[in-house]
């Protein structure tokens, strides 16, 4: 399994968040690539959260966010043998006024 370092949020705006992630150096072992990411998000203090698939090269954005709005995020790889564990949380608040910064 691959373990991922903290993702990092590039850039956000009111609606929307992109992020990337720095994968450890060196060559994975055969049959370790990684095929994809899965980040896990939900609104801060919320009980559940939302999951979305991406592929292995991105983009990494979260649309449709809720204005001036914390959430709380994690992301893991996966690959032929399933998932990592989830990152660390890292918490961020999109902007409280209309704005559009973020491509999606």
């Amino acid at each position: 399994m691959t373990h991922l370092l903290l993702p990092q949020i590039d850039a956000w705006d009111s609606h929307s968040m992109q992020l990337s992630v720095d994968v450890p150096p060196g060559d994975p072992a055969p049959g370790q690539e990684v095929t994809g990411y899965i980040v896990r998000f939900k609104k801060g203090g919320d009980e559940g959260s939302r999951v979305l698939h991406y592929p292995k090269d991105g983009p990494f954005v979260l649309a449709n966010l809720q204005p001036a709005t914390v959430y709380v995020l994690q992301i893991a790889s996966r690959n032929v043998a399933g998932l990592s564990p989830f990152s660390e949380q890292i918490v961020r608040r999109t902007d409280n006024r209309r704005t559009a910064k973020i491509a999606a």
